[in-house]
């Protein structure tokens, strides 16, 4: 039993239903596409070829939604942390040393 379906609580009996009934839609899914395109072989190599090219530019529109924003994110972030480092380590020659505490804005 994979552990997801452990995790979650699934019995055996349960989990071996459903991954039966999965199987079944799948390979009737493949058994039906076969009967469709059996007298034509190279429309459906043509078809399954569009079908690839279409979920691999979704995936990869998927990927740019889901990476764009982290990276504008981590970014500002970067750019925020940099300039309140530059800020808190005051000017060279102000006195401070390594062992004084960071000095507040509010101070």
């Amino acid at each position: 039993m994979p552990p997801l379906a452990g995790t979650s609580g699934t019995s055996r009996v349960r989990f071996l239903a459903l991954e039966t009934a999965g199987a079944c839609l799948w390979s009737g899914g493949y058994a039906g596409l076969g009967c469709i395109f059996s007298q034509d072989l190279s429309r459906a190599a043509a078809y399954a070829g569009r079908v690839g090219k279409i979920t691999a530019v979704l995936a990869f529109a998927g990927l740019c939604i889901y990476a764009i924003p982290k990276l504008v994110r981590w970014r500002r972030y970067m750019r925020i942390s940099q300039t309140l480092a530059t800020a808190q380590a005051g000017p060279m020659g102000s006195g401070r040393s390594a062992g004084d505490p960071p000095q507040s804005w509010h101070s």
